[in-house]
C-alpha cells in the first residue's frame, strides 16, 4: 500500500525573485514523500500523482508526475520516494531537510508544483486500476520551510 507521508509545500524563501529564477535548490525543496506501507514490493511504473489546479476555468485534477520506470523499479516495504519539483540536480545540492529521509529522490522537472495560498490534495492515481491509491490534504498558507507530517487523513505541521 502506498501513502503519503510527508510534504514540504512551501519551502524557505520567496517563490520568485522578480526576473530572477528561483535556484534548483530552492525549487527542490518543495517536495511530497510516498512510502510502501505494505509488506510486499510496489511496482511504480505506470503510477501518476495529481493534485488540485486551481485555474480560472475551474479547479481540475493535474498531474504532477508520472513514473515511467522498468518493470524491475520497485519501492521495497518500508521504502520511501520523495519527488522534488524542479529539475534534477545532483542530491549534494540539495540542503539536508530535503535530502535526509528518503530512501530515492525523482524531479517532476516543473516548476512550483503545491498550492500554498489554496488547499492541495496530493494524490496517488493507478491508471491501470482506474483508482486511487492515496489521497491526503493539507490546508492553505503551510507554514514556510515546515515538513508536514500525515496524521489521519491529513498533512498537518507538528
Amino acid at each position: 500500500m502506498l501513502r503519503i507521508i510527508r510534504a514540504k509545500p512551501n519551502p524557505m524563501g520567496k517563490d520568485r525573485f522578480g526576473r530572477t529564477l528561483t535556484s534548483q535548490t530552492q525549487l527542490a525543496g518543495e517536495w511530497i514523500d510516498i512510502r510502501n506501507e505494505g509488506n510486499s514490493v510496489i511496482h511504480l511504473n505506470g503510477l501518476q500523482v495529481y493534485h488540485i489546479a486551481y485555474k480560472i476555468e475551474g479547479d481540475k485534477w493535474e498531474k504532477v508526475i508520472e513514473f515511467n520506470f522498468g518493470e524491475d523499479d520497485v519501492l521495497r516495504s518500508k521504502e520511501i520516494l520523495r519527488i522534488h519539483s524542479g529539475g534534477k540536480i545532483p542530491l549534494s545540492q540539495l540542503l539536508d531537510i530535503d535530502r535526509i529521509g528518503a530512501d530515492y529522490h525523482v524531479f517532476t522537472g516543473k516548476n512550483y508544483v503545491w498550492n500554498n495560498d489554496k488547499t492541495d490534495k496530493p494524490s496517488i492515481w493507478n491508471p491501470k486500476t482506474e483508482r486511487w491509491l492515496d489521497q491526503t490534504w493539507y490546508d492553505a498558507y503551510p507554514p514556510e520551510g515546515v515538513i508536514l507530517k500525515r496524521n489521519n487523513g491529513k498533512l498537518v505541521a507538528q
